[in-house]
């Protein structure tokens, strides 16, 4: 069986390409593709992935209910895929739930590619402090936030080119400067790993876009996360995201002070030097903008209020 693995990372356009393949399996059938429904939660392939990894992590889905997926998943896989050329499996958690030679283990036998987007520091740890703070698991300000010291990327592709080789994993770096069409779906099936598939077929993925929470909403729902339990904010990640329409300013990224950028930037110049001395990705000639949203925009506090 031929798989092509993309793995993410977080906040590099996953929902948009993933609802894109589950909205269009047929268009990706008649290439050869199989985008399975196997294992298949909000369009993307979570369920694999934490049925690979629910002995190891110590992050559970509630009642382990994939469990149910049972030991002999690569088999019912692999029979789904008899007639199809490659399969297509996407899903962030195949690298941030655990090892990745869980994964070459699992599906050991195999011919997989692993392809993987990079992006820009900065910009990587602001959209993932946004997108915490809209599921409910962050209360800290930006300046506070603990994945500030946890983003360095070159050692993630290290653990996937030691468990798979250097030859099938493809990085690629997320900016629409480097995105052919300045899309994600565009240029992830341009890869040399999947068979040319005609992606003006595609239906529009209307819904599939995660946009960062930001402005008074993001400060608002930050307030409310250190109201509630784990369990009562996360509950409402979705209905705090579809607020994003009620104001422009609800969505896109915050504004982070120039020198705390700056440090932020700094701490992985070592980081940005290795992905390119080993792997040919250049970052620092990418742009990146520090303005944005405030959180919290003092000055239309109560009419935001209002609008909620």
């Amino acid at each position: 069986m031929k798989i092509v693995l993309h793995i993410g990372m977080n906040k590099t356009g996953t929902s948009s390409l993933q609802f894109a393949c589950s909205r269009n399996q047929k268009v990706l059938a008649e290439a050869g593709i199989l985008y399975p429904e196997f294992g298949q939660e909000y369009s993307a392939h979570h369920g694999i992935a934490f049925g690979i990894h629910r002995h190891t992590t110590k992050k559970k889905r509630q009642n382990d209910r994939w469990a149910q997926l049972g030991d002999d998943w690569i088999n019912k896989l692999e029979h789904e895929a008899s007639d199809y050329d490659v399969v297509l499996l996407s899903s962030e958690a195949f690298h941030h739930l655990g090892d990745p030679s869980e994964v070459a283990r699992a599906f050991s036998g195999h011919d997989v590619k692993i392809v993987v987007y990079l992006r820009e520091h900065f910009s990587y740890i602001r959209s993932w402090y946004q997108q915490n703070v809209q599921d409910g698991v962050e209360t800290c300000l930006f300046r506070d936030f603990p994945g500030i010291r946890k983003a360095a990327q070159c050692t993630v592709l290290d653990a996937w080119v030691e468990s798979f080789g250097i030859n099938n994993v493809i990085p690629k770096i997320f900016d629409k400067s480097q995105l052919i069409s300045g899309d994600i779906v565009e240029d992830f099936f341009s890869s040399a790993a999947l068979p040319t598939v005609n992606t003006k077929l595609f239906a529009d993925a209307v819904g599939g876009k995660n946009p960062s929470v930001s402005g008074n909403l993001l400060f608002f729902r930050r307030q409310t996360n250190q109201l509630l339990t784990r369990e009562q904010a996360t509950s409402v990640s979705d209905e705090v995201g579809a607020m994003t329409v009620l104001d422009a300013s609800f969505r896109g990224p915050i504004g982070v002070e120039e020198d705390l950028a700056c440090q932020v930037r700094d701490r992985y110049k070592e980081d940005r030097r290795l992905l390119h001395d080993k792997y040919g990705l250049c970052f620092d000639g990418l742009p990146w903008d520090p303005h944005g949203f405030r959180c919290p925009d003092m000055d239309r506090i109560h009419s935001d209020w209002e609008l909620f």
